[in-house]
């Protein structure tokens, strides 16, 4: 069995609207990627506890969080440390509300790829850790804009990367 729902700011950026919404359509689920205009790893503990009340009672489940983690440009040292520091606050969200999904990236685009590779994989040696050892899985995502355009790329990445924390979304 699965869950269907929204990404909840496909709908409102205010969460309650979200959370109505959810319910007056009879749907089970939110991925959480931007609240009250704030990024999932902006979110506050004030923000999470508002979040936790507005739930309250309801069937709703938070199934995910859609992160902006590793879209930076992988060459810049400084922009993926500060992506690693999202990853680390999408984790205590992600935590907050019983879910161990993070939707993640693997950088801009380069055109060349097939050189850079490599590069692109050992790159998540430390998210793949961070996340076994949170018991969080990394649910890569293609998109055209990224390292990892196509669904083809992103199954070779996952296959590549060779652990039940990586997944394809």
């Amino acid at each position: 069995m699965f869950s269907i729902g929204v990404v909840g700011d496909e709908v409102s950026q205010d969460f309650q609207t979200v959370v109505n919404f959810v319910s007056e359509f009879n749907l089970d689920a939110i991925e959480i990627r931007s609240v009250w205009e704030k990024p999932p790893h902006m979110l506050s503990t004030q923000d999470i506890d508002k979040m936790k009340c507005i739930l309250n009672g309801r069937n709703i489940k938070i199934v995910g969080i859609a992160s902006p983690f590793f879209k930076c440009d992988i060459n810049d040292m400084a922009e993926r440390e500060e992506h690693l520091g999202q990853l680390k606050a999408c984790i205590k969200l992600a935590k907050a509300f019983d879910t161990n999904l993070i939707r993640t990236f693997a950088f801009w685009k380069t055109f060349n790829l097939e050189d850079r590779w490599d590069q692109v994989i050992s790159a998540y040696d430390e998210p793949v850790q961070i996340a076994q050892n949170e018991g969080i899985i990394l649910g890569m995502e293609n998109e055209f804009s990224t390292s990892l355009a196509t669904a083809k790329l992103t199954e070779r990445f996952v296959r590549e990367i060779d652990s039940p924390n990586v997944r394809a979304i």
